[in-house]
């Protein structure tokens, strides 16, 4: 996935408007909408792996997810930084863009913890049942910023 930082180094600043910008952060929302879909499709599978008893794999995919959830972070905090969003006062759900991100951070923390302690129950179900649909918040959350880009 391309943050906008990482596109902009690829855009040539002679001749460059704003609706060239307008249109590298477009595409950086649609895809972390996208990036945001796939990471909850692998946080399943690689819950799956974990309930399976399939530990090798599950951890390589596990190490792979939380390096998903990185590039995720990175592509919000560019855009967000690019439109001026306060993270302090935009509502993302009943709760505000600070909250969410520091939930998803709770909730990393906590897989952190239970893999640790090799408890790969509790990692699975943190997975499907925490961070999966924490992931549909942010396909949801990068679409109102593409609302908020298009203004």
């Amino acid at each position: 996935m391309n943050t906008y930082a990482e596109a902009n180094k690829r855009q040539t600043p002679p001749g460059q408007t704003p609706e060239d910008g307008a249109l590298v952060v477009r595409a950086v929302l649609d895809d972390g909408a996208s990036h945001a879909a796939e990471l909850q499709r692998f946080t399943l599978t690689t819950a799956g792996l974990f309930r399976a008893g399939n530990e090798r794999a599950a951890l390589d995919h596990y190490i792979e997810l939380l390096g998903g959830f990185d590039m995720l972070i990175r592509a919000l905090a560019d855009v967000a930084f690019v439109l001026g969003v306060d993270f302090s006062t935009t509502p993302v759900g009943n709760v505000t863009l600070e909250r969410f991100v520091s939930q998803l951070n709770t909730l990393l923390q906590e897989t952190m913890a239970a893999q640790q302690r090799k408890d790969w129950v509790l990692i699975a179900d943190l997975l499907e049942y925490e961070l999966a649909p924490h992931l549909e918040q942010w396909r949801e959350l990068f679409a109102a910023l593409g609302d908020k880009a298009a203004r």
